[in-house]
């Protein structure tokens, strides 16, 4: 189920960011590199949570304070994509 959820949330990341155009170098850097992240999880059928302090949610949370204010619509979608990975415990 979860990565039902989570393919058409990083396929509306994909559009948002192709959206987005002014934003930096380092800040698409650095949501592809999240978007990685999440397809190897997916590809590796979603392993068991990650040890206290090594998970995606707090990182895509301190971004989402981040870039909040300039590209709400990706601050949107990561949120929506955080709230998956909370649930499922990554």
């Amino acid at each position: 189920m979860p990565e039902r959820q989570l393919r058409p949330l990083l396929e509306e990341l994909d559009k948002a960011i192709e959206e987005a155009g002014a934003i930096g170098d380092q800040d698409r850097e650095r949501l592809m590199k999240v978007q990685e992240h999440i397809q190897e999880l997916l590809a590796e059928g979603l392993p068991p949570p990650p040890a206290q302090g090594t998970g995606l949610v707090e990182p895509i949370r301190a971004y989402i304070d981040e870039i909040e204010d300039a590209h709400p619509t990706i601050t949107m979608t990561l949120g929506r994509i955080m709230d998956v990975l909370n649930k499922i415990g990554i």
